[in-house]
């Protein structure tokens, strides 16, 4: 048979491409040839191990006109959900043709769903190491080879399921993600050994451990591979994995680093592409800030801002944002757990792994104390509610534990555990007993857990609760409906009065007996759900586009979407909203969210929720984005959608709080008459619309 290298082949060359099959054994053997003609860089493999890999279904081909251009040898590693490449060879003749472009295509297909493609090649083989790199491969790690003189060899992975490795990253806290440029990270690896300090170092202090985590994109490992000392090559290996790697989908990062290779003009070599591969990793992986000292990529920071919402900084600007972020109490997680999680009720058989994942160490509990506790909270549940949070799909306990009971005139909750930094969860879980325990008709939640960490602590705060120093519990009074001064007396007038550590603005109302507007207003955020109606605060109707309001607040209308929501807010206390920049909102006041008609015009069209409103700011889009960025709600093409494309065009974002939804959600016809029966006209509420106290309460009156 002639040797396919005496073939000459087309500049370009489309092939077919393939599984071998087994019974084949001419194609088998022209495989087995091209593989001994290239034993040297391939290494020696029997001709009789070929048939094996062949019955397997392991060898893809690449042919035309039934002649052998290449193949890819592959296993399959079941145990590490992974394939690796063991040969991947050319004809000599089919070279250059983009053969082994083809070969691997179909690899990804036939191995659809493994999590990883590796290979190991040596490091001298340079033709070889561009091509891995031109596939898409990343070099990780590297291991002595085999060989007499102990070549080294680079082991090169392609994360082949981008979706897994997206929505796998798990933000398990309540950090700032960002992502960190070659040169930071090299000044960060030699800051030990560094005589003098340098600007990056700033990232290291101490104060920010808690509010920022560094990242890197897997185009580090190219940078770290390029350095010829080995040894030197280790140890910044072993740095990096100190640090978070952020993924990204890789058709979207490559249109952006074409984009941006025409932002930043730089002159053709591995380094420049290598550092403005960094940046379109850093924006395809969605990161808010880029932290680099590159003067060329700073100078275009505000293009970048404005075209993909990064926030390009030096590391002493991160410093100062964070710092600012921190005081002014606005930085929270963007992210919180996966979706489709929720309370379930602790099942007997979890209650050993639930104790040990809670018990307090700090306040030195006892694990067989807490264990004793569950299992008599599990057995009896006509009077304890006992429940765990979870994956979708999984028994494991993932961040928090409740458990609570209804007593005489309020609820208690015995149990109160959540995993440090995820106090969210905790607000979720309170929110949902306030609510609970109004619409009851009882008058308190009381928190006896003995063993309040500082994130619960936390979320008790935000919902008003003070700590009674009488009995060491945590309180929250409360009502439901529309009550006045008076009566909320009646309700709990002697719990109040009673209570050691009462919050301020109730004890300017029920003790002191002040009744002015603001103080009556802030007694009732501390009452919340109830509305006193004497608080004559401003109030408005606010329309809301369905596809926020599923996202920010109403989880009934996220259950029948078909795209699901992002829990995340909808576990929030607080969150924002942008719109235009006129009519003004008051800075504090009562709104009604109309919910507009879905696209088709079908569904909504309601007032379906009540808030508070925080605080409001009328300032550019941009401004407003960089300052409310650190919550994560809007991305900032749907800011600069609002803005009309200006991102100096000037919006209004107001915070909102407490939202309750309201149970008789009111249509926009009735909307309409109840307009008319208060002397106003009807109105589309294309805009906020202000209305009366009166009105406000008597819609309010209608739909809780």
């Amino acid at each position: 048979m002639r040797r396919l290298q005496l073939l000459k082949w087309p500049d370009s060359m489309t092939a077919e491409v393939r599984l071998l099959h087994a019974d084949n054994t001419d194609l088998l053997k022209q495989v087995i040839e091209l593989a001994d003609d290239n034993r040297n860089s391939l290494g020696f493999m029997p001709a009789q191990a070929f048939g094996p890999f062949a019955k397997s279904g392991n060898i893809i081909v690449a042919l035309q006109d039934n002649n052998l251009l290449g193949y890819i040898l592959f296993r399959r590693v079941k145990t590490k959900y992974s394939a690796a490449i063991t040969h991947l060879c050319v004809s000599e003749a089919a070279r250059g043709k983009r053969i082994p472009e083809q070969l691997f295509d179909c690899l990804k297909k036939v191995v659809k769903g493994v999590s990883a493609i590796t290979l190991k090649c040596r490091r001298d083989y340079k033709h070889a190491n561009r091509l891995w790199n031109r596939l898409g491969f990343v070099p990780r790690d590297e291991v002595t080879g085999r060989s007499l003189d102990g070549k080294p060899l680079t082991r090169w992975y392609y994360l082949s399921n981008n979706q897994l490795e997206l929505f796998g990253e798990k933000e398990d806290d309540d950090k700032l993600r960002v992502v960190i440029d070659a040169n930071v990270f090299y000044d960060l690896c030699n800051a030990k050994d560094a005589t003098s300090p340098k600007e990056s170092h700033s990232l290291l202090a101490d104060w920010l451990l808690d509010d920022i985590s560094l990242c890197v994109t897997d185009e580090i490992y190219h940078e770290i591979n390029r350095n010829q000392n080995r040894a030197i090559r280790e140890a910044n290996r072993k740095e990096v994995r100190k640090f978070e790697e952020r993924r990204y989908d890789k058709t979207n990062r490559d249109n952006i680093l074409t984009d941006i290779k025409n932002i930043i003009k730089r002159s053709e070599s591995e380094r420049n592409n290598s550092d403005l591969t960094h940046l379109a990793n850093a924006i395809a992986a969605k990161a808010r800030y880029f932290i680099t000292q590159d003067v060329a990529v700073i100078e275009e920071g505000e293009v970048l801002f404005d075209k993909y919402g990064l926030l390009v900084r030096r590391p002493v600007d991160l410093v100062v944002d964070i710092d600012e972020l921190k005081n002014n109490n606005k930085y929270v997680e963007s992210r919180f757990v996966e979706h489709k999680t929720s309370f379930a009720p602790i099942k007997a058989e979890n209650i050993t792994l639930i104790a040990q994942a809670f018990v307090s160490h700090e306040g030195r509990e006892k694990l067989n104390d807490l264990r004793a506790k569950l299992r008599t909270f599990v057995a009896t549940p006509e009077r304890y509610h006992a429940e765990v949070w979870k994956a979708n799909r999984s028994e494991v306990v993932q961040h928090a534990v409740i458990v609570w009971r209804v007593e005489d005139r309020g609820l208690d909750v015995s149990l109160l555990r959540c995993k440090s930094n995820h106090s969210r969860l905790a607000e979720r879980k309170i929110k949902e007993l306030i609510l609970d325990a109004s619409n009851q008709g009882l008058n308190y939640v009381r928190v006896s857990d003995q063993y309040v960490s500082d994130t619960v602590r936390k979320a008790l705060t935000e919902y008003n609760f003070f700590r009674d120093s009488s009995d060491d519990c945590w309180y929250r009074f409360l009502s439901s409906g529309i009550v006045s001064v008076a009566d909320m007396k009646k309700l709990v007038g002697d719990d109040l009065s009673s209570a050691g550590g009462l919050l301020e603005p109730l004890n300017q109302v029920f003790v002191k007996g002040e009744t002015d507007t603001i103080s009556l207003f802030n007694a009732e955020k501390c009452l919340w759900p109830v509305k006193l109606d004497g608080a004559k605060v401003p109030c408005y109707i606010v329309p809301i586009q369905h596809r926020w309001a599923r996202n920010l607040f109403d989880e009934r209308m996220s259950e029948a979407d078909i795209f699901g929501f992002d829990s995340t807010l909808l576990f929030s206390r607080r969150n924002v909203y942008y719109r235009a920049a006129s009519p003004r909102l008051p800075k504090e006041g009562r709104i009604l969210w109309y919910v507009s008609k879905s696209k088709g015009g079908k569904e909504y069209g309601e007032i379906r929720a009540a808030s508070y409103v925080e605080g409001v700011t009328i300032s550019s889009a941009k401004s407003l984005f960089r300052k409310y960025e650190g919550l994560g709600i809007y991305k900032w093409c749907d800011i600069k959608s609002l803005a009309k494309g200006d991102a100096n065009a000037s919006i209004m974002c107001f915070e909102f709080a407490d939202t309750e939804l309201l149970t008789k959600p009111m249509s926009f016809g009735d909307v309409q008459k109840i307009l008319v029966a208060h002397n106003r006209k009807p109105n589309q509420i294309v805009s906020p619309v202000e209305i009366s106290h009166e009105l406000y309460m008597k819609i309010y009156a209608e739909t809780c």
